[in-house]
């Protein structure tokens, strides 16, 4: 995975615990988002500083999980989210 790389990973929710090993195994530190039931009124997003932060094994399907610097871009689009949602 590219240094400054992002990648998401559509779908992943069953292997979350996985994808963290692997992540760490990788010495891997950038930040981490995981979207359960994106853009519907019970989605739940959690951030992560690094994947060795992450303690579940699972999370709820449907799920995005996004890693890389574009999590560091999650302000600018925070404004026009209900526009988004509605």
């Amino acid at each position: 995975m590219a240094a400054s790389g992002s990648v998401v990973i559509m779908m992943g929710a069953r292997y979350l615990g996985k994808i963290r090993d692997l992540l760490v195994s990788m010495d891997y530190r950038k930040p981490v988002v995981v979207i359960e039931n994106g853009t519907r009124p019970d989605q739940n997003v959690s951030f992560f500083r690094q994947p060795l932060d992450i303690t579940a094994e699972y999370a709820n399907s449907p799920a995005l999980i996004v890693t890389g610097q574009i999590i560091n871009l999650r302000e600018v689009g925070r404004k026009d989210e209900d526009k988004i949602r509605n």
